[in-house]
């Protein structure tokens, strides 16, 4: 984990299109508006990287904060096990959360 918030990583995990084949646009303007106001209230220096499920699946990409809208097993598999290990990973399958980790909140 950084120390200086304004250089930690942030990765989005856009939810995989089939979950939301009616919405996707909706989605993705939904994960995007939530990027921007995390990197508003952490202060963030760098925009945060989104990036699809699939994407994630193949080529887990390590970060200090996940804000996810993920649905697919694996990538829930994955999140759940970096969050063991005290990784701050936001998840809901609801849909988007954002949840940072005690030690990260301003």
């Amino acid at each position: 984990m950084k120390n200086r918030v304004g250089v930690m990583k942030c990765l989005a995990i856009r939810r995989d299109d089939r979950f939301s084949p009616n919405a996707v646009e909706n989605d993705r303007a939904i994960l995007r508006r939530s990027c921007e106001l995390l990197s508003s209230k952490l202060q963030l220096t760098e925009d945060i990287q989104m990036v699809d499920e699939q994407v994630f699946v193949s080529n887990p990409v390590e970060a200090d904060v996940y804000l996810s809208m993920a649905r697919l097993a694996a990538t829930l598999s994955i999140l759940t096990n970096k969050a063991k290990t005290e990784v701050s990973c936001s998840m809901s399958p609801r849909g988007c959360s954002i949840a940072v980790a005690p030690h990260l909140m301003l």
